[in-house]
């Protein structure tokens, strides 16, 4: 197969899809609700062509190597007999046992997962962690040196008034490059080699989902409420990362005139809200809220039952998590906010590791670094009062 050319045209269709979505935000015929709605379609199915692309590109890669692989085992087996027992003893080191195979191919004896699963499980990670399903997130993979750098405009001269025919003053543009440090999640578990055997359920899979699932909570807290620094991501709490509104006395939970006055507040600096998260406490009160009171309330200010009033705030996706601090609401434009991702989940399997208890290991890495938030405005923190 040719896998360079698949991800050619991968690459192809999101570009035509790319062209799709700058007319759609161009077409002033079209409403916000309808650009919005447009808008998410056209962001999935070009996050999907971009994963297709780079599963390509990884299984050319993979097939490059195993090649160079063959080709240096029959060079290997051409050196004679000799040669040979010289090369591999009776019992081979793990070392001589990798060179034999494709380290990244099961199929070939390799333990590793292939590269080309990998964009799979970043596709997992996105779906089990709710800060990254928000719409129009920027998360950005980085390959070249050891830090995320988000460049920055951090100051410019304003527009001058001039008069017909005269010169046109320079301005001054002072950029400045935020430059954030990759941190390591990661998790390790081990399984009797006697349970995987005998499991009437497939182990292997139960285990990367739970790895998975394990890393997105992880992720999930700290992209939140992170200390910052470099033994977590800096969180959407932190300062710099979000402009706070804290309740008065007597107003115990966030209403939809504060999600409203929130929304109000992006729309003002040229923002466009893409996503409402809640704590559970909160999310409960905004999903039942309802027109009048008692014996005479309406329908639901979320939408009609029909509409999934769950999952919806004003047309934007309504994400309850628990990894946001009690009384707490935020509506932001995830499109200001930045994530790097410097390692994609890598998930391991190892028989080598307790090879003295017969037990297979499993391990998950990803590495990030982040987040960060363009401006403070562009993410609305709502907190309730605690009395």
């Amino acid at each position: 197969m040719n896998f360079e050319a698949m991800a050619t045209a991968a690459l192809e269709k999101r570009a035509a899809v790319y062209a799709q979505r700058s007319a759609v935000m161009a077409d002033t015929a079209l409403t916000d609700t309808d650009k919005r709605a447009k808008v998410t379609a056209f962001d999935a199915e070009m996050t999907a062509l971009e994963g297709e692309a780079r599963s390509h590109i990884a299984a050319a890669e993979s097939a490059a190597e195993i090649q160079a692989l063959n080709e240096r085992a029959a060079k290997l087996a051409a050196g004679g007999k000799g040669a040979r027992g010289e090369w591999r003893s009776l019992v081979p080191t793990d070392r001589e046992y990798r060179a034999l195979i494709a380290e990244g191919t099961p199929t070939a004896g390799g333990y590793a997962v292939p590269a080309t699963v990998s964009q799979q499980w970043v596709d997992k990670l996105r779906a089990q962690s709710t800060f990254m399903r928000a719409p129009g997130l920027n998360v950005i993979r980085f390959d070249q040196g050891n830090k995320f750098t988000i460049p920055q405009l951090s100051a410019s001269t304003d527009p001058a008034v001039v008069g017909e025919g005269n010169a046109i003053p320079e301005g001054t543009l002072t950029f400045a490059g935020l430059a954030l440090d990759p941190v390591k999640y990661a998790a390790l578990y081990r399984a009797s080699q006697e349970m995987v055997d005998d499991a009437s359920v497939d182990v292997e899979e139960m285990v990367g989902n739970t790895l998975v699932r394990d890393i997105a909570n992880v992720v999930d807290r700290d992209a939140f409420q992170g200390a910052g620094g470099t033994a977590a991501l800096g969180g959407l709490t932190v300062a710099g990362n979000s402009t706070a509104t804290t309740l008065s006395t007597g107003k115990t939970v966030v209403s939809w005139d504060d999600v409203i006055d929130a929304y109000g507040s992006i729309a003002a600096i040229g923002g466009t809200p893409s996503v409402v998260w809640a704590s559970v406490d909160m999310w409960k009160g905004l999903v039942k809220a309802r027109e009048g009171t008692g014996a005479t309330a309406g329908g639901y200010l979320a939408g009609s039952i029909t509409n999934d009033p769950a999952k919806a705030a004003m047309g934007l996706p309504l994400l309850p998590t628990m990894n946001l601090p009690v009384r707490t609401v935020i509506v932001a434009d995830a499109s200001r906010v930045f994530l790097g991702i410097r390692k994609d989940v890598r998930l391991a399997r190892s028989e080598s590791w307790k090879f003295d208890s017969d037990s297979i290991g499993y391990r998950a890495v990803i590495r990030v670094a982040g987040l960060r938030v363009a401006e403070a405005a562009s993410v609305q923190r709502i907190v309730a009062s605690a009395t």
